[in-house]
This record gives structure tokens, C-alpha cells and sequence, in this order.
């Protein structure tokens, strides 16, 4: 048996390719994490057999510690990927023992054959009806399309029949010709389709911390929540909250596997180092479709030329989704609240605070947006999250309305004043003129501007469902 073949197995309409790390139904990727891939290779290649739990946490997870939990998690995984039923099973769980697969296992023998079927396939498939519609242009280049597919066919069938040492080779050249063909009327024939793929949704997962005591985790969570804004200010493109993913910064799971969580068709990951005053920054964009990277990046600057990373990567990740940018987009897209790199770092730890919901995070964070004011007056961003502040001290009960509700309305006010655009600010004083001044309906006329200013702003939008209901 060949080298190839040791790497290739079929089991119902599935075939798993060991070496190229794929498993594919009917010739389309079916996307896997990659401990899912790792653990389902070791279940087919001991087909039949039960497979200890404790012998399959060691080839996973060699050189870690993980509870049987997550096993039953990638379990879970593949059976929804192989689409399981009662009808259809792949893997057994056997009780206290492991896990075994059940469906019949074919191990490929023949590296000619294996090419030959593959290659028929494909033939079917270019000799398919042609559909209606289509422009004699691309019905002309569609017929020479299958002239050359079929030709190709009719060589390979000789070569396997009168040269069996050249087959693989010959083989992999005619289906070079017969993939390139395919592609260039199926492009030129269904344009539509492309379009039908593009990015609608992204999620920006928050940034690790590479510090070896975690004191920059709020770096990470700040820059996530920074791109999260500039990318929501992007008409064609929904992006989850900054609430939505929090969840992901204390919690170890693959990126496909979040991305599916958060419902969306890109996410965007990354890492920060900072070593006194220079900041390493990476980047990925990755797709939940098949977990391949669209774009990545690194960038080493010093900490005050942060700005210039976060204009950077909102640039490149708009250019790796192909979004087509108004100049008002562009502008939003690298709108800087502040060039103070000392407020900005404060206004970060005041969000990270804020977002603890805790009576001690709200002051926390109230002292270090009043200290970012302070490097910047203008800081309207730092302004409504001091107004967010106060109302969170009186939304969770910490303090009296009176003793805080003025203050935040004075903060939202004074943001406003700075940047009437801002959705955070409108947000901030619709909340208290709701909850303080019961002034309802200029409050809703606050709330809607919010929304209609960023209709991906979270939390106005739950506000908003707050005063709706009670109104």
C-alpha cells in the first residue's frame, strides 16, 4: 500500500484525508476545529474499537491538563458536522470507558483508481444541463470549457489502460486542466454566487494578553472594543457588541467554534505584549465557514502610536472583506476620540471597570475617566463613560439616583457638547432622562437618534427595550 492511501479513508459519503488534514462530503470542506479533526482521524483509524477516554486526552491534548468535559464537547462537534441521526450513527458512546466508531470504514487501496473516480466526478459534472439565462458569451466559453474536460477525459482513461507507472501523474495534470476549466465558466456563468458569499457579519473577539502577570488584560479587552465601534460604523457589516464577547476572554475555545456561537461569518482574534513603552500587537481575520485566515498581520510600535495599529487594522480588515467604503465610512472608520495615548490608556481601564458590573468597578472606573478628562478635556468618548458610570451605580442599586443621576447627566451632557455624533452619549442621557427625569418622550427621541447614529450599539438598543416596555 502506498503512502497516499494510508491517509485517505471513506466512510458513508465522507472521505478523510489524514494528510491535507480535510474531511469532505461529497467533495465539499466540511469545516472542523482542528481538535475535532484530531480526535475524529483517531476514532476511524480504530474503527470498531473502543477508544479509552484517557488515551484520547493524551493524543489530543499531550501537553495539558483538560477535564473529560472536553471531549464530550468535540463529540458533540463532530456528530453535528457528520449530521448523526437516529437513522445514522458514526460514533458510539460507550459509558465510562470512551467512544467508538460505528460506520463502516474504507481504507482507499488504489492511488489510480482513487484519481480515475475522482476525476469522473468531475467529468459529470461538466457534462451537467446548462442552465437558462445564460449569455452566449458564457455558453460559448462553457461548451470549450467541456471540449477540453472531455478530451481529457477520453486521455486519461488510455493512459491508466496502457502506462499504469505514469497514471498519477498524467492523471493530476489532466485534472489540473479539467479544475481550471470548470472554474472559468463557473465564474463567468454564475457571477451571482460569488456575491451571494459576501461577509455580512463579523465578531472582534477580545485581544490576548501575552503579560506574564495579566495586568494588560484590559488592553486587550479595549482594543477589541475600540474596533468593535469603528467597524460597527460600517453600514454593510453587523459586528457583536463588546457584551456579546466578553464571555471569550477568560474562556479557551477554538475561533470557528466562537465564531458559530456569535452567529457570524468572520471573526477577528489577535495578541498584546507590552514591555514598558513598546506594544506588539498581532492580528488575524479568520473565516467560521473553514477556519482559513483571510488576512493577518503583526505590528511592533511604541505604546503612544497604539492609534496608528488600530487604524491599521480596521483599514486592512474592511480591504480583506472587500467592503466598498463612503468617504463618511472611511472617515468613521479611523476617527480618533483622542491623540492623548495617556487618556486613552486611562479611558480603556475605566471601560475594562465599567464592564465588571460591580459597585467597586463603576467607582473604579469613574476615577479613571475622570483622570482621562483631565489629560484631554475634549475626550467626549472618556466623558460618556463616566456618564455610563453613574448610571450604573444607580441601575444596580449601589447609590441613590440623587446622588448620582446629575452627575451622569452632566458627563453625557458635557460629551455631547465635544461630539454630537457620539451614540455612547445620546444613550447615556436618554437612560437617565427616562429613569431620572421621566421625561419619556424626549428620551425616545434620544434613544432613536443612538440607534439610528450606531445600530449596532448594544446597549442602547437594550435601554431602549427597557423603556419600551415600561412606557
Amino acid at each position: 500500500m502506498s503512502q497516499l492511501t494510508k491517509h485517505l479513508y471513506e466512510f458513508g459519503p465522507f472521505r478523510l484525508d489524514a494528510k491535507e488534514r480535510l474531511l469532505l462530503r461529497d467533495d465539499e470542506i466540511v469545516p472542523l476545529t482542528p481538535k475535532a479533526f484530531d480526535m475524529l482521524l483517531a476514532l476511524v483509524e480504530d474503527s470498531g474499537h473502543v477508544l479509552q477516554k484517557d488515551k484520547l486526552m493524551q493524543r489530543l491534548w499531550p501537553d495539558s491538563f483538560v477535564e473529560e468535559g472536553s471531549l464530550a464537547q468535540n463529540v458533540s462537534l463532530l456528530r453535528k458536522a457528520l449530521g448523526e441521526s437516529n437513522s445514522q450513527k458514526f460514533i458510539e458512546t460507550v459509558p465510562r470507558r470512551g467512544y467508538r466508531f460505528v460506520a463502516s470504514v474504507r481504507e482507499l487501496e488504489d492511488d489510480a483508481e482513487l484519481l480515475e473516480r475522482e476525476h469522473s466526478e468531475t467529468r459529470i459534472v461538466v457534462e451537467a444541463k446548462q442552465e437558462p439565462g445564460i449569455s452566449e458569451k458564457f455558453a460559448e466559453a462553457r461548451q470549450i470549457s467541456e471540449q477540453k474536460a472531455l478530451a481529457a477525459s477520453s486521455h486519461v482513461s488510455a493512459i491508466l489502460r496502457q502506462r499504469p507507472k505514469q497514471a498519477v501523474l498524467a492523471v493530476s495534470l489532466a485534472l489540473a486542466v479539467v479544475v481550471a476549466a470548470l472554474l472559468y465558466f463557473l465564474i463567468l456563468s454564475k457571477p451571482e454566487q460569488i456575491a451571494d458569499r459576501a461577509i455580512k457579519s463579523i465578531a472582534v473577539l477580545p485581544f490576548k494578553s501575552l503579560g506574564a502577570d495579566g495586568s494588560d488584560e484590559y488592553l486587550g479587552i479595549g482594543i477589541a472594543e475600540t474596533l468593535t465601534t469603528r467597524l460597527s460604523s460600517l453600514k454593510l457589516l453587523t459586528v457583536r457588541p463588546t457584551s456579546a464577547v466578553l464571555q471569550y476572554a477568560s474562556l479557551e475555545k477554538e475561533t470557528v467554534v466562537a465564531g458559530r456561537e456569535l452567529e457570524v461569518d468572520m471573526v477577528l482574534e489577535g495578541s498584546i505584549r507590552r514591555l514598558e513603552e513598546q506594544v506588539r500587537v498581532t492580528a488575524r481575520l479568520v473565516s467560521v465557514r473553514d477556519g482559513s485566515v483571510l488576512w493577518a498581520d503583526k505590528f511592533d510600535e511604541n505604546f503612544t502610536d497604539i492609534f496608528k495599529v488600530e487604524d491599521s487594522i480596521s483599514g486592512k480588515v474592511a480591504e480583506a472583506l472587500a467592503l466598498k467604503l463612503s468617504g463618511e465610512e472611511q472617515k468613521r472608520l479611523t476617527k480618533r476620540y483622542t491623540d492623548n495615548a495617556e487618556a486613552y490608556q486611562l479611558y480603556l481601564k475605566g471601560r475594562y471597570f465599567w464592564n465588571k458590573r460591580t459597585e467597586n468597578g463603576f467607582n473604579r472606573g469613574i476615577a479613571q475617566f475622570n483622570q482621562a478628562v483631565e489629560k484631554d478635556s475634549n475626550y467626549a468618548l472618556a466623558f460618556a463613560g463616566l456618564a455610563d458610570s453613574y448610571i450604573g451605580l444607580t441601575f444596580y442599586n449601589f447609590a441613590a439616583p440623587n446622588e448620582t443621576m446629575p452627575k451622569g447627566k452632566e458627563a453625557a451632557m458635557n460629551a455631547l457638547a465635544i461630539d454630537n455624533s457620539l451614540a455612547e452619549a445620546h444613550a447615556s442621557l436618554a437612560h437617565i432622562l427616562m429613569n431620572y427625569d421621566w421625561n419619556w418622550l424626549e428620551a425616545e427621541k434620544e434613544f432613536k437618534l443612538s440607534m439610528q447614529l450606531n445600530p449596532d450599539y448594544a446597549t442602547a438598543r437594550q435601554w431602549y427595550a427597557i423603556h419600551y416596555l415600561t412606557a
